[in-house]
């Protein structure tokens, strides 16, 4: 699997991940929020799919543990452990 840049990048030390998620647009802390509150903001399928939503009360957007997130981990994880 090829990752272009990133795959040129030596990464030395220890990650460490965020304690809070944040805004991908404007970088707040996000907010747990209730399925009630994102039905509006989300797509209907989202909403009847997923039951765990947070929400950046600074713009306004809404969040949800898609495969947009393990997609990411997958390719973190190769790209940090490959031999």
């Amino acid at each position: 699997m090829e990752y272009g840049l990133l795959s040129q990048i030596t990464i030395k030390g220890k990650i460490t991940l965020p304690s809070s998620a944040r805004c991908s647009i404007c970088n707040e802390p996000l907010k747990e929020t209730t399925r009630e509150m994102a039905k509006s903001h989300v797509p209907e399928y989202t909403y009847n799919t997923f039951s765990s939503f947070k929400h950046c009360t600074k713009c306004g957007r809404f969040y949800w543990k898609g495969s947009h997130q393990e997609n990411l981990q997958k390719k973190l994880s190769d790209l940090l452990y490959r031999s």
